[in-house]
């Protein structure tokens, strides 16, 4: 290896180090500064480093043109693993980042594969360093972007619904308070058996001195409230989030606060619709509003992860009443 290749090398090895390094301050930087939805942390800088990882396995492009996709790929996989390792990254940060990583770094070294390949004539190597350093341009015009750009709160819910056999007069119980939920109860899913997110221990409505409020227990330590608003007996009851405590992000991943500075899981109601004599459909609706960049792609993983725990709530409350009423019969 010639002097001038050794030194392309460390001037890509080096902007690698460099974009790492800014991926793990925009992830793991002050917590009310979020800037992991931002297009430069979810498209700009893993589209970079697919560039310069590209170039640094085949910097003159005269290999195959599927290493562009697998070597970024590896690339990131490596990534997320040592996320994992070292810092404990939780599930569902890494189901929403990487379907979005490994496609924008893929992009990156197919864009670098073809500008080697025009620029293969050319000998001089200074090149080299010069298309390497040009790679750091996208993500800081993408952060003057972010910057110049701000983000606004958009509104967003989830709906899901059940039939059940049985009048609203005997599902209603069931919405108030129900107890000691097994964890084999309710309905396989993704969110809960894949992504991680601990599935529903119990629900108890009690009467405080100012307030009428639902606390839920989710697993073994996951905490959250859920303040009554109004309440249609054998009709309806709506409710406001109240997330006292970290247990939330504590118990399924720190960057993502159900109240936090891009997402934040406003409030929800059940309704109850008689269809038919003793037959009921119980309605669970969600709203919740985020400030990100990609709302369609956002919005569409909160309708998967909402709407899955959704089904499996009411599963639950399907299956006690069912219970119930096969008992009372």
């Amino acid at each position: 290896m010639t002097i001038e290749q050794t030194s392309g090398t460390r001037v890509t090895l080096t902007l690698i180090g460099i974009l790492i390094g800014a991926m793990l301050f925009l992830f793991y930087g002050p917590e009310d500064d979020s800037q992991i939805s931002t297009v430069t942390a979810l498209l700009a800088i893993p589209a970079a480093l697919g560039g310069l990882v590209t170039q640094y396995v085949d910097p003159s492009g005269s290999r195959s043109p599927m290493g562009c996709f697998f070597w970024p790929t590896i690339f990131f996989l490596t990534l997320t693993g040592i996320a994992v390792a070292v810092f404990d990254e939780g599930a569902v940060c890494l189901v929403l980042v990487i379907p979005i990583w490994i496609p924008a770094a893929i992009a990156g070294g197919l864009v670098q594969h073809l500008n080697a390949r025009r620029r293969r004539r050319h000998a001089a190597q200074q090149q080299h360093r010069f298309y390497a350093s040009s790679w750091l341009l996208l993500p800081l015009l993408m952060m003057i972007w972010d910057q110049m750009w701000p983000v606004h709160w958009t509104n967003a819910s989830v709906e899901r619904s059940i039939e059940i056999d049985a009048s609203p007069e005997k599902i209603w119980p069931y919405l108030a308070s129900i107890r000691d939920i097994r964890a084999d109860e309710g309905k396989a899913n993704f969110t809960h058996d894949v992504v991680g997110i601990p599935r529903p221990t119990e629900a108890v409505l009690s009467r405080e001195s100012h307030r009428t409020v639902r606390k839920a227990l989710w697993g073994k330590s996951a905490r959250f409230e859920e303040v009554v608003q109004s309440v249609v007996p054998n009709r309806e009851m709506t409710w406001a989030f109240s997330f006292p405590d970290r247990s939330i992000q504590e118990y399924t991943d720190r960057h993502i606060s159900p109240a936090g500075p891009f997402l934040n899981i406003a409030s929800g109601s059940y309704r109850l619709e008689p269809i038919g004599p003793d037959r009921t459909r119980l309605v669970l609706t969600t709203h919740y509003r985020m400030k990100v960049r990609l709302v369609g792609y956002f919005q569409w993983w909160g309708e998967r992860f909402l709407g899955d725990v959704q089904n499996n709530v009411l599963a639950i409350v399907k299956d006690r009443v069912s219970a119930d009423v096969g008992l009372k019969q």
